[in-house]
């Protein structure tokens, strides 16, 4: 009951949520005897339970956009912190800037914001570990501590590639992008959230392009950026018109939202601008010129 009112105020809140389970909603289990459709079946829970089915059944994953995401889930292994109980939810909310929903049951799930530590494997093949949190919501309380979130939810409004790329100049002025770029952004454009994501990141560079030292050769990184390991550079080499010669853009900052997203660029020192090669996805290809 304490479950289903915690999902009834997220729908009061935002009409748009979805629920993500690991398997089918009628056959997750709450208790060694018990899946969520036996305690909820039969005809005095109905309408409870046809709730509960809507909001499954509106999942993004019933369209295929899990397909999209497993291997990105795979190379993370999230748990909580405190009691260190592993949890495939943490790392699916994490890759879709989402919340977990869960049991008021125990005391790591028991709060607005579950604290994890996590290892995800990086492309060089290194494990990286580290720690953070999400939010959470196990009582309708949670729900109104996120509300502000909550209600954005689905509704920010993406600009067009167009408009983006014929006003790159006022939106990342310390940014240089290579022409190839515009194609990019319009592969991206309708995609939703990894669009949105990867103007997010665009963003986060012109933010540390704007804070760069001007004793410092290399600005001061806002988001985990990262160069290719020594491999897979051979994948990041691009001609620059502006230097008139192959330059390697190994460098890259990630975003998700359903994708392995990356934005490749290069730091030109001498101009004390972050020049961008490539939005898209993790790199599996040379980027074409």
């Amino acid at each position: 009951m304490t479950l289903l009112a915690t999902l009834r105020r997220l729908r009061k809140i935002n009409s748009r949520i979805a629920l993500n389970t690991a398997r089918p909603i009628a056959q997750y289990q709450i208790a060694d005897d018990w899946t969520l459709q036996a305690v909820l079946g039969g005809h005095a829970f109905k309408e409870e339970w046809d709730f509960v089915k809507a909001l499954s059944d509106r999942s993004p994953f019933s369209a295929g956009l899990k397909e999209g995401m497993s291997q990105e889930v795979d190379d993370m292994e999230f748990r909580t912190r405190a009691g260190q109980v592993p949890s495939s939810a943490l790392a699916w909310a994490t890759v879709l800037d989402s919340a977990t929903v869960s049991f008021n049951v125990h005391p790591d799930w028991s709060r607005s914001w579950v604290e994890t530590a996590y290892s995800t494997l990086e492309d060089d093949g290194n494990l990286v570990e580290g720690e953070g949190r999400i939010k959470n919501t196990s009582l309708a309380a949670h729900a109104d501590e996120h509300a502000d979130w909550l209600k954005l939810l689905g509704v920010a409004e993406a600009p067009t590639a167009a408009q983006v790329w014929s006003e790159k100049g006022d939106r990342f002025p310390n940014l240089r992008f290579l022409p190839r770029t515009e194609k990019d952004l319009t592969a991206l454009e309708g995609s939703g959230a990894p669009f949105l994501q990867a103007l997010a990141s665009l963003e986060a560079l012109e933010k540390d392009a704007v804070h760069w030292k001007e004793d410092s050769a290399w600005p001061e990184f806002s988001t985990k950026a990262t160069g290719e390991a020594e491999q897979r550079q051979k994948l990041c080499w691009v001609h620059d018109d502006a230097t008139g010669k192959e330059e390697l853009f190994d460098w890259h900052t990630r975003f998700t939202g359903g994708l392995a997203g990356r934005v490749h660029f290069r730091v030109d020192a001498a101009h004390r601008v972050i020049v961008v090669a490539y939005v898209g996805g993790k790199l599996m290809r040379k980027i074409s010129g």
